[in-house]
């Protein structure tokens, strides 16, 4: 397992604007990610994408996690960072399915004088293991590293938000921008919406955050997208 992690200082893609963002080895993704390999993950989509990330699983770009962390520390404090635009969290190397907590605190204080910082997770959160990820994830919060919930199913969504958690759910293209599902509030990605010049970056406004970024009440409904999107359409609920 190759478990090197690469920061890319000014993205150039469309939908986050010019922030930090980074991409860690495939082999950190959750193995019982719905979406992982060919069945709907965004990231096997893109080939410029697929291709870093390739390269980074690899061995063949990026760092080791603690030189990588290192590097997030050394970011302006103004600067906004999405931590894995492809990939997942560090997995334990004692237990796959336990995000690795050392390495995660550690990137939380690295990025805590950051403006905002956040990342996604399909890590389990059933069971024994998948407390002990929870737990991993609300302490991070204090440092405001904000780790979100990737979903595909509402029920589950607005079980999780229910939890104090901060959920994205995936769902099929053309559903409604906002709407409530079991008491919880549901809104889209404004970076998603029909000719939307909304981006990671300008998300929040002038003096907002991301709403990702951010500790909230409502779940981030992002439309299934990319050229897996069917498959990963077929999954959702």
């Amino acid at each position: 397992m190759t478990d090197f992690a690469a920061l890319t200082i000014a993205s150039s893609n469309k939908k986050t604007g010019t922030i930090a963002v980074s991409t860690t080895s495939r082999d950190n993704c959750a193995d019982d990610c719905p979406l992982r390999g060919d069945d709907g993950c965004y990231a096997e989509s893109g080939y410029y994408t697929r291709l870093h990330w390739d390269q980074v699983t690899e061995g063949k770009r990026g760092v080791p996690p603690l030189e990588f962390i290192k590097q997030v520390s050394k970011l302006p404090a103004n600067e906004m960072f999405r931590h894995d635009i492809a990939g997942d969290l560090w997995k334990d190397p004692e237990n796959s399915k336990l995000i690795y907590f050392p390495y995660l605190e550690k990137l939380a204080k690295a990025s805590s004088h950051l403006y905002a910082a956040w990342t996604y997770t399909h890590h389990t959160l059933d069971d024994i293991t998948g407390a002990r990820n929870k737990q991993s994830i609300f302490d991070v919060e204090q440092y405001k590293f904000i780790v979100n919930i990737s979903t595909e199913s509402l029920d589950v969504a607005a079980s999780r938000q229910k939890e104090g958690l901060m959920v994205t759910v995936v769902q099929p293209e053309g559903g409604p921008t906002a709407f409530r599902h079991n008491d919880v509030q549901f809104v889209q990605c404004p970076a998603t919406l029909p000719n939307s010049e909304i981006t990671c970056q300008t998300c929040g406004g002038r003096k907002g955050k991301p709403l990702c970024a951010t500790i909230r009440k409502v779940v981030v409904v992002f439309p299934a997208h990319g050229s897996r999107k069917k498959k990963a359409a077929a999954h959702c609920s």
